[in-house]
């Protein structure tokens, strides 16, 4: 680095006052100490006149997050990353400065070196990272100057993290109760049209995250009702996920405590990604807590290789998921009302039906009636037609009163498919074809549920990958089972990958059901769930609705 000398032209106290010098700029409250991180190998490397240098931060785990190196070519970092935790937990566990053989510290993709020094990052006995620097340019071994200055430079720079990090952290949280703050007013005064996006957008923006997404429970699934990221599947809002294939959700709900990890499992992984467009890594998930228990999660990624999040985040993150969680019973507490207006709308157009229009109808029918006794031949003919038009008017008026006074709210497979297809419509360009044979349609309940979820999920593949302008879904009930089939004209299945194919028949294989896959290049694809036919899950018919 310009501007400092090399080892042999300056007294140790010169290079330290050089280094404190260089110091406030390397750690600023406003850039996170793993960006900070290359410019104090190259610091630490410039004071020592070394040919190699590296740095690493310690996680709230104690493993390592953050790395950087200086005077390494460009593939010689990349193929250290693979063995920098063997290398940095090597240099951390070193109890002199001074490593004696560094052969046996340094992983063979690193040069070779013969003289190494290395000292942790502390402060207050607390251990922020490890620092080394390696190989003097003039070949000779480092000196006790070197390292009493090592010494110092990593109580010095462990200092200045540990105390960075705490006004990071006041600055952060007094940003996340800013908004905060801001998000209260704005709910509790009715002013948010779409309170679970204004929240998520605020979120993804103050954690700087990639990807956030907010799911509520319903029975043992979790639905997601909000999502932001870089390249969101159209379809992603409205996915029921089985509580039991999401352990990290789950051990949130059981726990009601916000957890992190450094990465997600594989399978969680790929998930995402399908969902998202993005390699999720570090993640965050926290709880939404309502009056009588957990309501759902908060999910908050970064892509793969950013640093993880903090016990901090989850705590200052903690109030938002808070909000959405007042977000989601204040919208179910409207929904309720906006039902019992309903009701009470219905009950009152019932009564008015009852009292006004129907005796109305039934006095007029009394009077044809006393007329038609005085009558023969084609006018009685006429007249007993209009007393059975009225009676059967009255019948099919009574009937209506009782269906809004008694109305069936339960959803069905063709109301909940419908649903599905109006939103996918706009997105296909085309209006796909929907055929659901009796009594296929008015299914019910959690088997409903779970084939509509197939349905939405087999949608989702074709807007994104399979170019059809034909798309077709059919249901039929064959012997005992209940058959429901999807067939597109589009270019076929062209990946390996089957997470969603996975997550389909894993929904039916709950109710002793198989998913049968027909694909060829440029011929379309053919998905045909069988699953049984529960004779309990299929509801009366409908009476008509007004």
């Amino acid at each position: 680095m310009q501007g400092v000398k090399s080892v042999a032209e300056v007294s140790t106290d010169e290079r330290i006052r050089t280094f404190l010098t260089v110091m406030p700029r390397l750690l600023r409250a406003e850039r996170p100490p793993a960006a900070a991180l290359r410019d104090v190998a190259e610091v630490a490397r410039s004071l020592f006149d070394a040919r190699f240098s590296g740095a690493a931060l310690l996680e709230d785990d104690d493993s390592f997050g953050a790395v950087a190196f200086s005077g390494l070519p460009e593939e010689t970092e990349e193929g250290l990353l693979g063995d920098r935790d063997k290398l940095f937990q090597a240099v951390k566990e070193s109890t002199r400065t001074v490593v004696e053989d560094p052969s046996t510290v340094l992983p063979s993709t690193h040069p070779q070196v013969r003289h190494m020094l290395a000292a942790p990052l502390a402060a207050h006995n607390h251990v922020m990272g490890v620092l080394y620097v390696a190989e003097r340019v003039d070949g000779e071994p480092f000196t006790r100057a070197d390292e009493q200055l090592l010494e110092t430079a990593g109580g010095l720079l462990g200092a200045a993290l540990s105390n960075t990090q705490l006004l990071r952290d006041a600055l952060h949280a007094r940003s996340w109760m800013r908004a905060a703050a801001g998000i209260t007013q704005e709910l509790f005064a009715g002013e948010l049209k779409q309170p679970l996006q204004n929240i998520a957008d605020r979120v993804h923006e103050l954690a700087d995250a990639d990807f956030v997404g907010l799911a509520v429970l319903e029975d043992d699934s979790l639905v997601v009702r909000h999502a932001t990221g870089p390249e969101l599947d159209p379809l992603v809002v409205g996915r029921q996920l089985p509580l039991e294939r999401t352990t990290l959700a789950e051990r949130t709900i059981r726990s009601g405590r916000g957890q992190v990890v450094g990465a997600l499992d594989p399978e969680a992984r790929e998930s995402l990604r399908s969902w998202s467009g993005i390699e999720v890594g570090p993640a965050m998930m926290l709880p939404l807590r309502g009056a009588d228990g957990v309501l759902g999660v908060m999910f908050v990624g970064r892509e793969l290789g950013a640093w993880r999040f903090t016990e901090t985040d989850v705590e200052i993150a903690g109030s938002f998921a808070n909000h959405a969680a007042v977000a989601v019973e204040l919208a179910n507490a409207r929904q309720v009302g906006e039902q019992l207006q309903l009701l009470e709308e219905r009950n009152r157009i019932g009564r008015d039906l009852h009292d006004h229009v129907v005796q109305r109808l039934f006095g007029t029918g009394m009077s044809l009636q006393r007329v038609a006794s005085s009558l023969e031949g084609a006018p009685l003919e006429r007249v007993s037609g209009a007393i059975t038009t009225l009676d059967d008017t009255i019948r099919q008026i009574r009937n209506t009163i009782m269906s809004l006074r008694n109305p069936d709210e339960d959803a069905t497979l063709e109301s909940q498919v419908s649903d599905i297809l109006r939103e996918v419509t706009p997105l296909l360009g085309f209006n796909p074809v929907l055929d659901l044979d009796e009594p296929t349609g008015q299914l019910g309940g959690s088997l409903a549920a779970d084939l509509a979820a197939c349905v939405r999920e087999g949608l989702s593949n074709i807007v994104r990958h399979a170019h059809a302008t034909q798309v077709e879904i059919h249901a039929a009930v064959d012997g005992s089972a209940l058959v429901l089939t999807m067939r597109d004209n589009g270019v076929g299945i062209q990946t390996d990958r089957r997470s969603g194919l996975d997550n389909m028949k894993a929904r039916v294989r709950r109710y002793g059901g198989q998913l049968d896959v027909t694909s060829a290049p440029g011929e379309g694809t053919q998905l045909c769930w069988r699953v049984p036919m529960p004779s309990a899950a299929v509801p009366r018919p409908r009476m008509a609705r007004r």
